[in-house]
């Protein structure tokens, strides 16, 4: 038998290296990402140090347990929302304990670099319980497609007129465009699978007809106002009445949220939803207060989602039966 040469034996190695070499540089990008808007929020922090001290705090715990509330029931709305997606393309039923304790692990993933590990995750642990992999990747694709989509919405319909004295009909036409393109399933399952043959991956099918989808959006978009209310009753309980409307808080924070999730090597958005928070709602906070309070935000919301993952101890020994 031939024995191969050290040359040949050493040919996987460069592509190893060029992948470590990858992974540190996406580390690296989002370490400095992640330091320069820290930077900047701790600097402002600092700077308006004798406005947060001179500010009266006043905790009103009733409001923040609406808050924590609101963010459950969105945790809730958004599992059986994701279920019923999977349920209606895979044709196979989905206890809601594996539903809840699936969305919860694979949801933590979002912590990590990049954007796939949510959906990877969700293909994993589903694929563990005998799920076949195409109908989960079809209904996470919707499901993240569907947040995003009406996040957009909402934000652009709302925050548009406020910010440029009234929506530009070219914006509109766009955000139009790209919600028929989202909502009509055939345009949708192309673009889904044009990104799916760059990353070499398999097509997909959507058999969800318009109708359905179209509901679901809206719903979705119901998701976006119970959150953002969240934040908006999170305000009230720590004593800060913002000058703007609920709807206008509500888009503010869908807006920020997009925005972080959408920075793809920064781990949760972390840094940059916080941010564009502080920007966006500096003008309707007390001065000095955005930058502390989108800060506080980031840690009620992650106690809050902490929280409502308590249950996974409870699910983790329990086999499904329902």
């Amino acid at each position: 038998m031939m024995a191969l040469s050290p040359a040949k034996r050493a040919k996987p190695l460069p592509e190893a290296a060029r992948r470590r070499k990858a992974a540190a540089w996406r580390r690296w990008l989002t370490i400095a990402v992640v330091s320069v808007v820290a930077f900047f929020l701790l600097r402002s922090i600092y700077t308006q140090w004798d406005v947060l001290a001179r500010h009266q705090w006043s905790l009103r715990w009733d409001w923040l347990l609406s808050s924590a509330i609101l963010v459950w029931l969105d945790f809730i709305t958004l599992i059986l929302l994701w279920r019923f997606i999977l349920v209606r393309v895979g044709e196979r039923p989905l206890p809601f304990r594996t539903a809840y304790r699936v969305w919860f692990l694979s949801n933590f993933g979002k912590y990590l670099p990049g954007k796939v590990w949510t959906v990877m995750g969700m293909v994993y642990l589903l694929n563990a319980e005998g799920y076949s992999a195409p109908p989960v990747l079809v209904s996470a694709i919707l499901n993240q497609a569907l947040s995003i989509l009406s996040g957009l919405v909402l934000s652009v319909i709302v925050l548009g007129a406020q910010a440029f004295g009234g929506t530009p009909l070219w914006l509109l036409i766009a955000v139009g465009m790209l919600a028929a393109a989202v909502l009509y399933p055939p345009l949708l399952q192309k673009m889904i699978n044009f990104g799916l043959r760059l990353v070499r991956r398999e097509s997909i099918e959507i058999p969800l007809p318009f109708v359905t989808i179209a509901l679901l959006f809206l719903v979705y978009l119901g998701t976006w106002i119970v959150y953002g209310g969240a934040f908006w009753l999170l305000l009230i309980g720590i004593g800060i009445h913002p000058s703007g409307s609920f709807i206008e808080i509500v888009a503010i924070f869908a807006a920020s949220y997009l925005l972080g999730f959408l920075a793809l090597f920064v781990p949760g958005g972390l840094g940059v939803r916080e941010g564009a928070l502080a920007v966006l709602a500096g003008r309707y906070l007390p001065l000095g207060l955005a930058a502390p309070v989108a800060v506080l935000s980031r840690i009620w919301l992650t106690v809050t989602e902490l929280l409502a993952a308590i249950p996974l101890l409870w699910l983790r020994n329990r086999r499904d039966t329902t």
